[in-house]
């Protein structure tokens, strides 16, 4: 079975290209890693992913250079106006560690958090942006939702090995890694195939796949996030489709009505963890616990938080909702300097490429993860603000095509 996942994961780059290499931390780095393990590489996954991408990025610039005989300045100032503000919420958490936490915290928890909030979510989109606006290709967003729907499959290939070997009623994953974050990047090839995939022939059977695939990892989150971005979808294409726009808004109240149907049917208790279901009080009584404990934290410290990895030693490392956790470690300030860099009101527009991705991210942040493991919400967005500022932008961006 590994050789037949390895086979695919080459496959993959053979027919995608540079997206597969670019998407790798977020939704396929553990599967490099155990490959890269496999042929001497040990631990070293996410420096080859980065030395790679920096050797492509030079290469594609210098491939400009050459074929333009010039660099373009815009493109420059462009790139700059939409990162600045990331770097400067890096540079917060860096302060917030060393002037409020460093004595208080976990320091390689705390250190981590920040190095791979920027390795997996800002450098990435960096990268992906750099490429776009040099490289001439006018199917590029198809390749990367094409990446997206890639990993997904190969990841799905390791949770069919893991049900071969281990008990039905076992929650599925990828090389031991937390079936949330599986079912994260299912949803996200999910989210992909609904978007890219025109043809019922060839979306549906991805879809069913990949849901399969979170079903099997019992991941609630996800779930619920990826219902919620599946009706947005729907709903969106038949406002704009002439042919169902008058029946839109009944059958969207169809669609929402039928989730709630589907969770009548004891959906709940397959999400079972514990002694008690999904829906059930006991069952969220611990994430309430760490969400009071986490306003408590705020409130005895609201303009700048307690300092980033500060929440590591109530009981969990962090609250799973991001912006408790920003409350509670950055205060008001870094929770105000987050959403700045966001920049939500370039992001819900539903013909933008990447703003589906982004509400998915958006969503399942509120149910569990930190802010490291949340970095794909970084990445989406940026790629979101960048796909919004190219098509306001199109004239002076030579060489986007």
């Amino acid at each position: 079975m590994n050789l037949y996942i390895f086979l695919f994961m080459i496959a993959g780059f053979v027919v995608i290209g540079i997206p597969m290499i670019f998407l790798i931390p977020i939704n396929g780095l553990v599967i490099f890693g155990y490959f890269l393990n496999k042929i001497g590489f040990s631990g070293s996954a996410l420096l080859m992913w980065f030395s790679i991408s920096i050797l492509i990025i030079l290469i594609s610039i210098l491939k400009g250079i050459i074929t333009r005989r010039r660099i373009n300045i815009f493109n420059i100032k462009f790139l700059f106006r939409i990162f600045l503000p990331w770097f400067i919420f890096v540079i917060y958490l860096y302060l917030s560690y060393f002037l409020l936490s460093a004595s208080g915290s976990n320091y390689d928890y705390a250190i981590n958090k920040i190095i791979l909030v920027t390795l997996k979510g800002i450098f990435p989109a960096l990268f992906i942006s750099i490429w776009i606006l040099y490289c001439k290709n006018n199917r590029l967003i198809e390749k990367i939702n094409m990446a997206f729907i890639w990993f997904g499959l190969s990841q799905s290939f390791f949770i069919v090995q893991s049900l071969l070997d281990g008990p039905i009623n076992y929650r599925m994953t990828v090389l031991g890694l937390n079936p949330i974050w599986v079912a994260r990047e299912l949803g996200v090839g999910i989210v992909a195939a609904l978007l890219f995939f025109e043809k019922r022939w060839f979306k549906y059977p991805i879809i069913i796949t990949l849901g399969w695939g979170i079903y099997l990892t019992r991941s609630r989150g996800p779930f619920l996030s990826l219902l919620i971005v599946a009706i947005l979808i729907y709903s969106f294409n038949l406002i704009k489709s002439r042919k169902y726009r008058q029946l839109a808004p009944i059958i969207i109240i169809l669609m929402i009505f039928s989730v709630f149907v589907l969770f009548g049917f004891n959906m709940d208790d397959y999400f079972l963890r514990g002694e008690s279901s999904f829906l059930e009080s006991n069952n969220i009584r611990a994430r309430l616990q760490l969400y009071f404990a986490a306003w408590d934290d705020f409130t005895s410290s609201p303009v700048l938080g307690k300092g980033v990895g500060s929440f590591y030693y109530n009981g969990h490392t962090y609250p799973h909702n991001i912006i408790i956790e920003l409350l509670a470690e950055t205060g008001i300030v870094g929770l105000v300097i987050f959403i700045f860099a966001l920049k939500p009101k370039n992001l819900i527009r539903f013909n933008n490429a990447f703003t589906f991705f982004f509400i998915f991210s958006l969503i399942t942040t509120m149910f569990s993860g930190d802010l490291e493991k949340n970095a794909y919400l970084i990445m989406f967005s940026i790629l979101a603000n960048l796909d919004y500022n190219i098509s306001k932008n199109k004239m002076k961006l030579e060489s986007y095509k």
